[in-house]
């Protein structure tokens, strides 16, 4: 038996699968590549198969992770050359590596958005990062609740060039502080800064505790 991390990029097509509709097609995947991905055991088994985070949809991921445990020893190379080649080409295997932390002990991801011509200059939009208001929030159970986000952002920066402004941002990503791009974007515009709906965002890295 052998178990392995997976960092890899959705981009393209794949980037409006959903996350569940990607796990499915991620097992699959895995039975082309003739790799024998272990099975829990009871009455519904599923593939020992763990993600990161979910992306969203129409969010690209340039280092995503996924942890695969095997029924049989292979090195990291041979899990690497078999899944990319039963791979497309918008899903990237950047490389296969021992799990050495959790996936329960993510802190945080890095986020890219990035819109064309947007009229708020950085100056603007760097004090609006740094003042971010509360926001109402849904919960699972469908009720609105006010979220203080200013403590979920833990990086914050703004760049222009060649007609491009991309808002580099570091947010909380825990299982118990989970800070969605979108909700700082709400804060901004609530602020009364004129930000489009329209934009293209990457998560970048995925990190980890580092205690």
């Amino acid at each position: 038996m052998s178990t392995h991390r997976i960092k890899f990029a959705k981009r393209g097509s794949l980037i409006f699968v959903s996350h569940l509709d990607f796990a499915h097609s991620f097992t699959r995947a895995l039975k082309r590549a003739e790799l024998p991905v272990k099975y829990s055991e009871g009455f519904s088994p599923h593939p020992k198969q763990v993600f990161a985070l979910p992306l969203s949809v129409g969010m690209v991921g340039e280092n995503e992770l996924c942890d695969i445990t095997l029924t049989e020893d292979y090195t990291h190379e041979e899990v690497k050359a078999r899944l990319s080649k039963a791979l497309t080409d918008d899903f990237e295997v950047k490389s296969v590596t021992d799990p050495d932390i959790k996936m329960g002990k993510v802190k945080s991801a890095k986020y890219e958005l990035v819109f064309e011509n947007l009229a708020p200059g950085a100056d603007e939009l760097k004090k609006a990062l740094s003042e971010l208001a509360p926001v109402m929030k849904t919960t699972k159970s469908g009720k609105e609740k006010e979220l203080d986000i200013r403590s979920m952002v833990y990086g914050a920066d703004v760049k222009e060039a060649e007609g491009k402004t991309t808002l580099y941002l570091t947010l909380a990503a825990s299982g118990d502080s989970y800070l969605n791009p979108d909700l700082v974007l709400v804060s901004m515009r609530n602020s009364g800064l004129d930000i489009p709906d329209e934009y293209d965002i990457t998560r970048t890295d995925i990190l980890f505790e580092t205690k």
